[in-house]
């Protein structure tokens, strides 16, 4: 596995309706990730706010999650951020998929560190003290039901909880 050596987190703001939809991306020496954030315009300011991270299935993606899962009207009703991570795969577009462990596609062949993806996230915005570090919360379908497992395991100084829809763990072990 290789290890995010640096990143760059470059905001484009994209404002869709009321609340704000913003779009990110992380390079690492290997390849660059993406993800969406979703903020409240209720909570559009403030700071240390709950954080939940939505995890697509396998062949899906960040925006398809977003539009599907329903999760920025509950967010909006709540007052809590939703961010929507890019799962990885063979050409763009294509089957993104999570190395939930023992499971899925090419995230799992190639190795991809999806825990340190969702971890830089994490410290990012902690760091912006946009998101607060003892309220971050994982969610997912399917492949990412997997791989909010699998950060339960290996972030559990990091994720308070977490809600699975539709999947399993996959780990050989799990060490909290």
């Amino acid at each position: 596995m290789y290890m995010i050596k640096k990143f760059i987190l470059g905001f484009v703001f994209l404002l869709l309706s009321a609340p704000v939809t913003q779009a990110a991306d992380f390079t690492d020496s290997v390849l660059r990730r993406q993800f969406l954030m979703h903020i409240p315009d209720t909570v559009a300011g403030q700071k240390n706010l709950p954080v939940v991270i939505a995890l697509h299935g396998g062949g899906g993606n960040a925006a398809q999650f977003k539009g599907q899962s329903g999760l920025d009207a509950v967010a909006d009703r709540n007052g809590f951020i939703v961010v929507y991570p890019e799962g990885t795969a063979a050409m763009i577009g294509n089957m993104n998929t999570w190395n939930a462990g023992r499971c899925c596609g090419m995230a799992l062949k190639r190795g991809v560190n999806d825990v340190a993806f969702i971890s830089a996230i994490i410290d990012t915005l902690a760091k912006k003290q946009i998101i607060d570090p003892a309220r971050v919360y994982a969610t997912g379908h399917s492949n990412g039901a997997m791989m909010s497992y699998r950060l339960a395991c290996e972030l559990s100084d990091k994720i308070a909880a977490i809600a699975p829809n539709a999947g399993q763990r996959v780990l050989d072990s799990c060490h909290p």
